[in-house]
């Protein structure tokens, strides 16, 4: 036995753009879910605030596509499923936490009634950018190999036994 190997008796690595669930690129990193969901909310709520401040409602709805579509691409793609999952919820929270930080009023209940009608209006707003990237991240993920992850949730479900029998 020569090489590598023989030193230390162990099998010698494989590259790294061979070894199994490697990326096809090699060397490029992939964010995890924590991450794609991070990018989300920050362009969602950079989007909302820039929104509120300068009255452009092109504005935030370009954030949140923009940052959906670097999510989307960045993410790995087991993750793919939960990112898809959870966009309507992270933009939720970010309108909210937009509209707590912008909200006006002299008390608490006129500030909770101005956040409450503010996310409303917002949400009803923005409604077709929502729209719009969600079906970016299902385009991108459907690309990504979205099918092959749910196809093998699948089977990993169908392997576990249920409690009790």
């Amino acid at each position: 036995m020569t090489g590598p190997s023989a030193v230390t008796g162990l099998a010698a690595r494989p590259p790294a753009d061979r070894r199994p669930g490697s990326a096809s690129r090699p060397g490029r990193a992939r964010a995890t879910t924590r991450g794609g969901i991070l990018l989300i909310a920050a362009a969602c709520l950079i989007g909302s605030l820039l929104t509120d401040w300068f009255q452009l409602g092109l504005l935030g709805g370009a954030c949140c596509l923009a940052g959906c579509a670097a999510a989307a691409c960045s993410i790995r793609r087991e993750s793919l499923l939960i990112l898809v999952a959870c966009l309507p919820v992270v933009y939720l929270a970010a309108i909210v936490c937009a509209e707590v930080m912008t909200a006006q009023g002299p008390t608490l209940k006129a500030r909770a009634e101005s956040v409450a009608a503010g996310t409303v209006l917002s949400l009803a707003s923005t409604a077709p950018w929502l729209f719009s990237a969600v079906l970016l991240v299902l385009a991108i993920a459907m690309r990504r190999g979205l099918p092959q992850v749910v196809r093998s949730l699948r089977a990993d479900l169908r392997a576990k036994p249920e409690p009790g029998r």
